[in-house]
């Protein structure tokens, strides 16, 4: 029998739980990503997803010089690999508006952008930057429904009209995330996402118009990306498209990117028939959905018990052996990847090197 793509040689030598990341399927993502967009220029991927600078390198190889994070160790991480543009979509208050700053005096040679969606905020990066001579580059972050962060959109002319005078700041775009949308249906799903956009994207147009002068409009995650990828002059945003996962490939089967990203399990118990231990707590994948948190591709048919900190307890008619390594896919990659250092790196079927995850950690030095 043909051993499956994931499996490969020296995997005995793995301590688990284990992540791995396999190449050439992440390379796939990336021209897969490219040719949905049309252009490389057209994204700005997110890279909370992998947090590693060898997959941001991959990235650069192939024409990508746009990225998107959420941390002040993200936006570090891709200055050091040398990004070109870098939007840090958080808004940005306390100690970490002054990190906000270091980052641009530190790393002159990369753009950096983050998020405003309150006039305290503005006027927070405004001083900060003033007392240093700079202005900070800045987003106006939009509600296009999903009610986590942003301005409304009836709220916007005022909001805008209140903080372009801040001395400090120059407004160079809109950033508009609408991870409320999540339909299986591609049809519905665009329908969706130009709904809520539009309104955004008729405002861009009406105060370039009046200002004469050119705005930045970044729309969309994932799930939508493809439908803003026609758009004319929107950034894309896929993230999770470059390690893809259980949850993403159930929820948007028109989206056929490659699993790229697995985790490596072994059984440790069997307490009764047909019931197995894994050693693949909740500390070793993502938590925040309920069970089943992983598919086995070896056993579609096994069923999830229940899960603790340290133990994946399954069910399975199939017989397993104590000591015996599982592949697990994750149903959510990005903070699974969050609780592991380091991943092993599969390439022609052996373990070729390992990836520090750099950006897992909150500071790497600013």
């Amino acid at each position: 029998m043909q051993p499956e793509w994931f499996q490969f040689k020296g995997a005995e030598e793995v301590p688990s739980p284990a992540l791995l990341v396999y190449p050439e399927r992440i390379k796939q993502n990336i021209d897969k990503m490219i040719q949905i967009a049309g252009d490389a220029n057209k994204l700005m991927p997110h890279i909370k997803t992998h947090k590693m600078k060898a997959v941001v390198k991959l990235q650069l190889e192939k024409g990508i010089n746009k990225f998107k994070c959420a941390t002040i160790a993200e936006a570090e991480m891709l200055a050091q690999v040398g990004a070109q543009q870098i939007l840090l979509s958080y808004p940005l208050v306390g100690n970490n508006a002054e990190r906000y700053l270091q980052l641009n005096l530190k790393y002159p040679n990369s753009s950096f952008f983050t998020l405003i969606d309150s006039f305290e905020g503005a006027e927070y990066l405004a001083e900060l930057f003033r007392t240093k001579g700079k202005t900070a580059s800045i987003f106006i972050d939009v509600n296009v429904g999903m009610n986590r962060t942003g301005i409304g959109l009836s709220q916007l002319p005022s909001f805008l009209n209140e903080v372009k005078s801040l001395e400090g700041i120059s407004i160079k775009g809109f950033h508009a995330y609408d991870g409320h949308i999540h339909d299986k249906n591609r049809n519905e799903r665009f329908k969706k996402a130009k709904e809520a956009v539009a309104p955004l994207v008729a405002f861009r147009e009406q105060i370039e118009l009046e200002l004469n002068q050119k705005f930045l409009l970044v729309a969309g995650g994932t799930g939508t990306f493809p439908y803003y990828a026609a758009q004319k002059e929107i950034l894309c945003s896929p993230g999770t498209s470059l390690l893809w996962d259980e949850g993403y490939r159930n929820n948007f089967p028109d989206l056929d990117f490659e699993i790229a990203a697995l985790l490596l399990t072994r059984v440790i118990s069997h307490p009764e028939k047909n019931t197995y231990c894994l050693d693949l707590g909740y500390k070793a994948v993502a938590s925040e959905n309920p069970l089943p948190r992983v598919v086995f591709p070896q056993f579609p048919n096994a069923q999830v018990l229940f899960q603790s900190e340290e133990h994946l307890v399954i069910k399975n008619e199939e017989q397993h052996s104590i000591g015996e390594i599982v592949f697990a896919i994750p149903i959510h990659i990005c903070p699974t990847v969050a609780l592991y250092d380091e991943v092993y790196v599969i390439e022609a079927g052996k373990i070729t090197t390992k990836w520090p995850i750099t950006a897992r950690t909150r500071k790497i030095r600013i």
